[in-house]
């Protein structure tokens, strides 16, 4: 940097004693550092992390990488043309949480400052209501039951929509007929196929060795039900069917058949190997995100939405369509990250990306009290 440390640090942040209280976020009161409209210096990394640290002698580095130092304080700033943010959507299981289906401490302290901020994040995920959503509660702090955080729950590939005090808004189920012709075709090929119902419950003809690749996700166990899946459509309703194989190369060279077997009455989809889902036609993520962003009062264009998996597509195409901001993980599909451009494509979920895109993209400006120890990245 041509400029000495000092004076690029007092070029692009305002900090003081003029600092109003407002700027002040979550429970470490760090004050957040606005960068200074109109200051070229703010631009520098096109919105990526800049990182400075201070020593005991007044000496200051200025980087776009961080050396190592200790307790370094990191702050990024809003890129030209992003938009103003007012509502976040998020994947869950590859994109919020890590392979160990936990908040990492850096993306807890994401989580935390954005809602302190006001800023609805609303949980766009495939699985079901759950014991899994507590956790991911109690992990931010946030007391008592309930099935969101600090807005609308997106659940079931957006088939399942409840408000901020879980009650049900949108419901949308599989046809009976449909049902019936998916237990037929994996019943002729032997695969396991697993059914959401309306009652919070996911049921199979048997438990098994499949249906325990659900355990670690911590929704409802799988309850076997025997013949009494092909009553299920009445009295009972099924937000989607989702076959589910050890081994994926099963998955991946049935659906072919499985498309044209279902043609236009029912769509399918995958959110990660081992599993295909079947929804109600025309029916993805996005359409349970119209529907929460309609109770929050917000449009498309003033969303953050992002997410790793085939499942996430959809809600990813529209928001950036509409103008908002869609980011993928590292660790993401292909056809997520051509989707969103590479500009928007984050660290994997193992190393921070959700709070990657939280620290860009809302919490521009904004001091982020610590470095973390980066995870293992799991390819």
């Amino acid at each position: 940097l041509a400029m000495p440390a000092w004076s690029l640090i007092a070029a692009c942040l305002v900090i003081a004693a003029s600092t109003p209280a407002e700027a002040f976020m979550g429970p470490s009161a760090l004050p957040v550092l606005r960068p200074q409209a109109g200051n070229a210096a703010c631009s520098v990394g096109g919105g990526r992390p800049i990182y400075f640290c201070v020593n005991r002698k007044g000496g200051a580095r200025v980087s776009s990488k961080h050396s190592g130092a200790a307790a370094p304080m990191r702050w990024t700033c809003k890129a030209d043309g992003d938009p103003e943010i007012k509502a976040v959507f998020t994947d869950v299981d590859g994109t919020l949480l890590n392979s160990k289906h936990q908040l990492s401490p850096r993306t807890v302290d994401a989580l935390k400052a954005t809602m302190a901020r006001g800023i609805p994040v609303v949980m766009a995920t495939g699985k079901s209501r759950g014991p899994w959503v507590q956790d991911v509660r109690e992990s931010l702090g946030l007391t008592g039951e309930g099935w969101a955080l600090n807005g609308p729950g997106v659940f079931i590939q957006g088939l399942l929509v409840c408000d901020s005090a879980g009650a049900t808004v949108q419901r949308l189920l599989l046809p009976a007929d449909v049902i019936a012709t998916l237990l037929t075709f994996c019943d002729e090929r032997g695969f396991t196929v697993v059914a959401y119902t309306t009652d919070d419950q996911i049921v199979a003809r048997e438990a098994n060795c499949h249906t325990d690749i659900l355990l670690p996700f911590n929704e409802p166990t799988t309850r076997g039900i025997g013949p009494a899946m092909r009553d299920l459509g009445g009295e009972v309703g099924v937000y989607k069917m989702m076959l589910i194989d050890l081994n994926d190369d099963h998955l991946l060279a049935v659906r072919g058949d499985l498309e044209a077997t279902l043609g236009e009455s029912a769509s399918v989809t995958r959110a990660m190997p081992t599993m295909l889902e079947v929804l109600p036609p025309g029916c993805s993520k996005a359409t349970g995100v119209v529907r929460a962003a309609e109770l929050l009062g917000v449009t498309l264009g003033e969303v953050l939405a992002m997410g790793d998996g085939e499942n996430d597509l959809e809600m990813l195409q529209m928001v950036k369509a509409a103008g908002g901001r869609a980011v993928a993980m590292g660790n993401a599909v292909q056809s997520l990250k051509d989707t969103v451009g590479d500009a928007h494509v984050v660290a994997h979920h193992n190393d921070g990306g959700a709070a990657e895109a939280l620290e860009r993209y809302v919490l521009a400006g904004a001091a982020v009290p610590r470095e973390y120890p980066s995870v293992r990245k799991v390819n």
